[in-house]
This record gives structure tokens, sequence and C-alpha cells, in this order.
């Protein structure tokens, strides 16, 4: 695995990949994400606990857990154990 060829391939094929998954999602980022609170959520999902991101966007911790469960559905979130992360 310490091929330069090899590195460079699984690096180009990412990059290939994340291009297709960004047109994929294009329409459904920009409707979920058109409100900006939305756009906080998002932005901040993966980084911070669910209790942090509450007191921050004073968004109640059910409707997070909610919107995190309808973008997993969409594909714009990956459940990582108890956890969320972005897909892109």
């Amino acid at each position: 695995m310490n091929d330069p060829s090899v590195a460079a391939l699984l690096q180009r094929n990412n990059e290939l990949l994340e291009i297709l998954v960004k047109l994929q999602l294009k329409s459904t980022l920009s409707e979920e994400l058109s409100d900006p609170q939305n756009r906080k959520l998002y932005e901040l999902t993966g980084d911070k606990p669910v209790g942090h991101i509450s007191k921050e966007l004073k968004m109640a911790a059910g409707k997070i857990s909610r919107t995190w469960q309808r973008w997993e559905q969409q594909g714009l979130l990956i459940k990582d154990g108890r956890s969320y992360k972005r897909v892109i």
C-alpha cells in the first residue's frame, strides 16, 4: 500500500466519487439548507454534541434528532455509532 501510484489512484477515485455525490445531492442540499438554521445545523453536525448544538442554535434536541434522521434517509448524513457525519 506504500506504492505511490496506488495512492494516487485512490486519491483520484475519491475525488471523482465526491464530484458524483455532490451532483446527486445538489438539489436536496439546496432545499434542506435554504433555511439559515438548518444550514448552521448541517455545518455543526459531526463537530459538536447535540446538547451544545441545541444551546447554540436555540433548537430543541428532539428537532435536531428528527432533522438528522431525515437527512440520513436523504443521504446527506451517515450515522456513525450514536452520532452523525456529513457526507460532504
